[in-house]
Parts: C-alpha cells; structure tokens; sequence
C-alpha cells in the first residue's frame, strides 16, 4: 500500500467530530463539571493483554475506530471491535459509589453496537476524590451482561459549587426519619 494513502487512512480513522455535548449536572442542590475531562485532541487510552480501549468524556471518542459517536471504543485482539455506548445519549445521575462527602456522578451511556439481540451500554461512576487530580478510567465489569462499568477517581467528580447549607428547617424536616436521612438531606458525611 502507498504510505500517502496510507497516512489518508490512518487520518480518517483517528478524526473525531468536534462536537461537545453538555457536560454539567446538578443534583440536590449541588453542581458538577465535568467539562474539563473532554479531550478534543487524545482518547484516555489503555491496553490490557488481548483488548484495547479508548475513552472520552462529554463527546466522541477521537479514535473513530467504533463510528463518529462513539463514547467508548473496545477492540479484542482478534481484531472485533464494539461501541459501548453513544457520546449523545449521555444521561447524568447521582453516583453508585460517592466519594468524599458523598459526591460524584454517573453517565450512562445506551446505543452501543448489538450482541446476540441486545444493546451494549456503559456507565462512569465519577468518584470524588479531590486529591486524585484528572484520574483515569478503570474497568470494573459487566454488571448485567454487556453494561459496561467503569470506575473514576478525580478532582473533577467533586462538586463545582458547595452544597447548600442545612437550614433548621431541613433539620426539622429529617427528624422523623433515620440518621442517615439527616445526613442524605444535610449533605455532610455521616461520622
């Protein structure tokens, strides 16, 4: 093969749209951004012993091996490959697992490529953890069978804004209910 039409290959394959999608979520009273992960030049990338996986956040992946809306991009060594999930049918939601002062985020993701009759869909479970800077995504299963889970430590899963103060009557408010619940409506971590 010619290496000019080999460079026109390998550049069509690795040009990603530039189109950012709304990377801002707001629960309870407490913002998130998560703008500052999106990377219009580089996927998050890593390499395991028979796959490779690239990610980006609040828009498509820059490697468009998977398709030009692609979230996340998984290629076997077999040389398959699969869209887990499409960037624009991101859905913020509060996190499985908070992190400090229990904040964080997820983004799901539907519209992945098909298996066997079903849609591939993946969700970031964003985990503050203000000392852990950008962080990085790791894979943490198929919790059911082809949702994709992954896991993200990061100073930018903390909130944006503080959460709001708790009032006397938000106290008052949770005082028929558990500890736990004042906590949940204080938002402050129990301890």
């Amino acid at each position: 093969m010619d290496s000019q039409w080999l460079f026109f290959v390998l550049f069509v394959a690795t040009t990603s749209s530039s189109h950012a999608y709304p990377c801002n979520y707001s629960w309870n009273g407490v913002n998130y951004d998560a703008s500052p992960l999106a990377n219009p030049n580089q996927d998050y990338h890593w390499t395991a012993t028979t796959s490779d996986t690239w990610m980006n956040v609040c828009r498509p992946t820059v490697t468009q091996l998977c398709g030009p809306s692609s979230a996340t991009c998984y290629r076997w060594a077999s040389d398959g490959h699969a869209s887990m999930g499409d960037a624009s049918t991101a859905q913020f939601a509060p996190a499985n697992i908070p992190g400090e002062n229990g904040q964080g985020f997820r983004i799901i993701f539907t519209g992945g490529d098909i298996y066997e009759s079903r849609q591939r869909t993946m969700e970031i479970n964003f985990i503050c953890d203000s000392g852990a800077g950008v962080g990085e995504p790791s894979y943490s299963g198929q919790h059911p069978p082809l949702n994709y889970n992954f896991q993200w430590r990061s100073k930018y899963a903390c909130a944006s804004s503080p959460p709001p103060p708790c009032s006397k009557f938000m106290r008052l408010l949770a005082a028929p209910f558990s500890t736990t619940s004042f906590f949940e409506v204080c938002g402050v971590g129990a301890g």
